[in-house]
């Protein structure tokens, strides 16, 4: 009787010990979910938060008219990108407001492209496994191919324009050179044959 006494309380107390240990596995396992969940969480605010105050920042900027320092902004808050983070996508509609609102004020393809430039890179600085908001890279491709193409052909046009002018300068300064170039040579023969006469009075 005694050996099965003690035989039942060796079981027993093996499938105590058995509960305890899962128990605490589970509470381990369980504390560090909790810490992935709360730093992941603390990114997230940090980054959303970023992301806000940039594009905050840009909107005063846009109210003031400084449009490429609006760029500046809204371009670091569509960087801080999160899932479900609104300021980025309305930094890049911020972003392409300003681009054509910059083609009509100026007709230097410059400062336009500056704003595209920045949307398009915004876009593929956010992508990872997949890449949000990508619809916008077929629309930026469009307009920067063509302000640069403008652009190619405004810089051609200076050249030429520049080209023709220092012709046209060359052609007006030719003649009024020859005439000093042709005054130049009399006034040297004049020195010489004034030299051996000034010498023969010397003598």
């Amino acid at each position: 009787m005694n050996d099965t006494r003690l035989n039942k309380d060796s079981r027993y107390g093996g499938t105590g010990q058995d509960v305890n240990s899962t128990t605490n596995r589970r509470v381990v396992w369980g504390s560090i979910g909790v810490t992935i969940i709360i730093l992941i969480a603390m990114v997230w605010i940090t980054v959303y938060v970023r992301s806000s105050r940039h594009y905050h920042e840009g909107e005063r900027f846009l109210k003031e008219g400084k449009l490429i320092e609006a760029i500046t902004s809204y371009e670091s808050s569509a960087h801080a990108y999160t899932p479900g983070n609104s300021y980025v996508a309305r930094s890049l509609d911020r972003l392409w407001e300003i681009g054509e609102r910059l083609e009509t004020q100026y007709s230097d393809p410059v400062y336009p492209l500056l704003a595209y430039r920045s949307l398009r890179s915004s876009v593929y600085a956010i992508r990872s496994y997949y890449m949000p908001h990508k619809e916008w890279i077929p629309r930026c491709d469009e307009k920067i191919g063509a302000l640069v193409a403008i652009q190619i052909e405004k810089q051609q046009q200076a050249v030429a324009a520049k080209t023709e002018q220092q012709a046209e300068m060359t052609h007006r300064e030719g003649p009024d050179q020859a005439d000093e170039s042709d005054r130049g040579d009399e006034s040297r023969l004049h020195a010489d044959e004034e030299t051996p006469q000034m010498e023969k009075k010397q003598q």
